[in-house]
């Protein structure tokens, strides 16, 4: 068995984030926006990293409770709203 680190907030961030962009037509959905709206979110949540199957099973089973999604929503809400305001898509760095 292959031991792997996985981010489980990154999982959960990429996958809330999917479901968000359509309620925000007016931002860019460049690949540079999108991933800057991803590091500001996860800058600002907590990291939840996981090395076994049980584990990974448990921070699943902790990342579908309510207050965990409106964590990761509200840091997303704020990171959008940032990228929205200064987009860097234009920028090489």
């Amino acid at each position: 068995m292959e031991l792997q680190l996985a981010n489980m907030m990154k999982c959960l961030v990429q996958q809330e984030l999917e479901r968000m962009m359509d309620h925000y037509p007016d931002v860019c959905h460049c690949e540079r926006c999108v991933l800057d709206i991803q590091a500001i979110a996860l800058n600002n949540l907590p990291p939840h990293y996981v090395v076994s199957r049980k584990g990974e099973l448990l921070a699943k089973a902790e990342n579908m409770s309510l207050q965990r999604q409106v964590d990761v929503q509200a840091a997303l809400i704020k990171a959008i709203q940032v990228v929205h305001r200064c987009p860097r898509h234009g920028f090489d760095a």
